[in-house]
């Protein structure tokens, strides 16, 4: 059972050696057919007997077997970090070409080009999916064709973050003998996997072939967060990750002078200093932090009281942080801002407070640069908070 194969591309009914996973609930997905990219926000994770788990705080080295296909690759890689890395007490290290020789094994990933909107996947489950450089690929990743729109961009994060939950050792959740959903060839076959359960069972999960999301959401629901932290242990962070390599970072700012720059945290005593991440700002900015794009990149809020402007400045692998087109705005002078994931749905949120009006509303965030629409949390509060 350590070498099963499972994916994300075509659907079997039955519960066999090789299942792969498709798209619409109710009934499969077809090949040439976008999925629809609709959020995913509840579910449990399981696995199976006999599959060899990680150890809490392992480092799982993955390779790329072939060159190109670099925008892809870089996707796939903060799609799994800023979820499964910024989740629990495990990491995915290396990202570098696989070795032709010697005797370190990786998951070596396989990633080409995809025929249709969809692209697919399929990988070994747990650490049988180590592989010798002489060896087979331990995943594959079939990029969709047009990553450059929201729908493509969402489809391959939703592979790269299905797959690597295979890696982790998860199965697929419609597979788990207590599937409580009405008898379906797909969305609950028959028969029944059995092993360790994380948590209930919950049709909602990024593992599930009928998830709401449409398996074109790359983000763990709530209950698979809750799983993956049961498994692994829970991530500590007391700071802002800045660049995303799971140490607190800090940022310095003068609000006299609008000096700033990062300190990186790092294994060693002490901060790392990176003359990139060297800039000035304007004065008397408030900072907010936060992952406000859920890349597992920390950005920051700047928010100008007296004029009102505001501006996300994006965290990245690199050193300092980076601006874009689309998330600059006017919020109003004098806001009171108040970070938090008040969609919980992974993407941190900014309730906005005007004291001397009582108005308040919440930004909410997104991949996107920038936030959706305004909605009011209750148009206007006491005064005076």
């Amino acid at each position: 059972m350590s070498n099963r194969v499972v994916g994300s591309r075509f659907l079997f009914a039955s519960f066999v050696t090789a299942a792969f996973l498709g798209g619409a609930c109710q009934s499969p997905e077809p090949e040439n057919e976008a999925p629809t990219e609709v959020g995913v926000n509840s579910a449990g994770l399981w696995t199976e007997s006999g599959v060899q788990l990680w150890t809490t705080g392992d480092t799982i080295p993955v390779c790329w077997i072939d060159p190109g296909f670099d925008a892809a690759k870089g996707i796939i890689r903060a799609a799994i970090e800023s979820q499964w890395q910024r989740a629990a007490r495990i990491q995915f290290g290396g990202f570098a070409l696989c070795p032709t020789t010697g005797d370190q094994k990786f998951i070596r990933v396989l990633v080409n080009a995809a025929t249709d909107a969809g692209g697919g996947g399929s990988s070994q489950l747990g650490r049988g999916g180590l592989r010798l450089p002489t060896e087979a690929e331990s995943m594959h990743i079939a990029v969709p064709t047009n990553i450059t729109s929201a729908q493509g961009l969402a489809r391959l994060q939703y592979l790269a973050v299905h797959e690597f939950g295979h890696v982790l050792g998860f199965s697929h959740e419609q597979d788990r003998v207590d599937n409580s959903d009405p008898a379906d060839a797909t969305c609950n076959p028959p028969g029944g996997g059995s092993g360790s359960f994380w948590s209930r069972y919950d049709n909602q999960s990024v593992m599930h072939y009928c998830n709401n999301g449409g398996n074109s959401s790359g983000r763990l629901s709530v209950l698979d967060t809750r799983s993956v932290r049961k498994l692994y242990g829970t991530r500590t962070n007391g700071g802002v990750d800045f660049n995303g390599d799971g140490f607190s970072d800090v940022l310095i700012y003068d609000s006299a002078t609008g000096y700033t720059e990062i300190r990186y945290g790092r294994a060693a005593a002490g901060l790392t200093f990176a003359a990139g991440s060297q800039t000035t700002w304007a004065a008397g900015l408030k900072v907010v932090p936060g992952d406000y794009d859920g890349d597992g990149h920390g950005d920051v809020i700047l928010y100008s009281s007296v004029t009102g402007s505001a501006e996300v400045r994006y965290g990245q692998a690199a050193a300092g942080l980076v601006s874009a087109v689309g998330s600059q705005a006017n919020w109003g002078a004098s806001q009171k801002l108040v970070p938090s994931d008040f969609g919980a749905d992974g993407y941190m949120d900014v309730l906005k407070y005007n004291s001397a009006s009582g108005y308040t509303s919440i930004e909410y965030g997104r991949t996107l640069p920038g936030f959706n629409p305004i909605v009011q949390a209750n148009p206007v509060w006491n005064l005076g908070f």
